[in-house]
């Protein structure tokens, strides 16, 4: 039986993270707020990443929302150095300005927990999943392989 797999990309997700001045400027959260503690750890969420997910009726909203969740929960599941030194890269960055919490694993889980509360992120079989920062993917290649293929075959 042949089913369409879930595509993910862990960058979909780190950019989203990471808020900066802009941002910050626009919440009433503290430039000095302390993200090891995991109410400030909501705090942020609900302040940055949260208003991403609030209901729309838009497609490019509701397709965001369901890469992002779908990432998420990829993400929480293979969970590796290297997706720990992408996050650390990411919240490196000089446009950030909150420092980043020493577990970032579970400020991950912190972030589905407050996203999506009902909701496990637990994946039982991976196989479904298509994940784009596989080395042997052109991931700038905008055109499906079968496209592609038939364009250039």
């Amino acid at each position: 039986m042949r089913f369409k797999r879930i595509i993910v990309n862990r960058h979909w997700i780190y950019s989203y993270l990471q808020a900066g001045n802009a941002e910050a400027n626009k919440s009433n959260l503290p430039q000095s707020l302390y993200m090891d503690d995991p109410l400030n750890q909501e705090r942020y969420i609900r302040a940055f990443i949260a208003p991403h997910f609030t209901t729309s009726y838009y497609p490019i909203d509701i397709r965001f929302q369901y890469k992002f969740k779908e990432s998420l929960r990829y993400c929480l599941n293979v969970y590796d150095a290297d997706i720990e030194s992408d996050l650390e890269h990411e919240w490196s960055q000089p446009y950030g300005i909150y420092k980043q919490p020493r577990d970032l694993q579970a400020f991950l889980q912190r972030v589905w927990q407050v996203l999506f509360p009902d909701e496990s992120w637990q994946i039982d079989d991976l196989d479904y999943y298509f994940d784009l920062n596989d080395s042997r993917i052109k991931i700038f290649d905008p055109l499906p392989a079968t496209i592609r293929d038939q364009r250039y075959g």
